[in-house]
């Protein structure tokens, strides 16, 4: 079920679920956003999506990095959606790993993890009608960016028409 929810909380319910590795990496972490944005979603799939995108952050972070989180609305491609960027100064990926990042089961990762956070990222985002893009630079760190589209709040029943029809085709008759 959608609801609304502010890009504030749900970056502090995130960065509270990562508390230990920020702590114990002496992670520095820059906030470019407004507690008064909104977001209208399934707070358990935003969460899941900007969840796996901190941890991977974190993942590539080394002591004393640097995370931020930013948020704005804006448009994309002529629709208005409430922009996340998730960036870090850490490891980054070479662009041979870049190509392959949605697909399910890869992973850059030696001892941890599956290979299906951006996998489910990207599954999320299609679902919602939105986009996510990542930049990484080998050495220098990656840039995360998702468009997660404005649906108008008073507008209940095109909202439950419009899952209906996301759900239909993900799992046609």
């Amino acid at each position: 079920e959608r609801s609304s929810i502010s890009v504030g909380q749900l970056f502090d319910e995130v960065l509270s679920l990562n508390r230990n590795k920020l702590k114990n990496k002496n992670i520095e972490v820059v906030r470019h956003y407004s507690a008064k944005t909104i977001v209208s979603a399934r707070t358990g799939e935003i969460r899941q999506v900007l969840g796996n995108l901190v941890g991977n952050a974190l993942d590539a972070l080394e002591v004393n990095g640097k995370l931020q989180l930013r948020a704005k609305p804006t448009e994309c491609s002529g629709r208005p959606v409430i922009q996340f960027v998730v960036a870090d100064n850490g490891s980054g990926m070479s662009r041979e790993h870049q190509a392959k990042i949605f697909e399910p089961f890869f992973t850059t990762k030696k001892d941890v993890g599956t290979g299906l956070g951006l996998w489910v990222v990207k599954k999320i985002m299609d679902s919602e009608g939105g986009c996510v893009q990542i930049r990484s630079k080998l050495g220098s760190g990656t840039v995360t960016r998702l468009c997660w589209p404005m649906r108008p709040e008073h507008n209940a029943d095109q909202i439950a028409e419009e899952d209906q029809r996301a759900l239909a085709a993900t799992f046609p008759a």
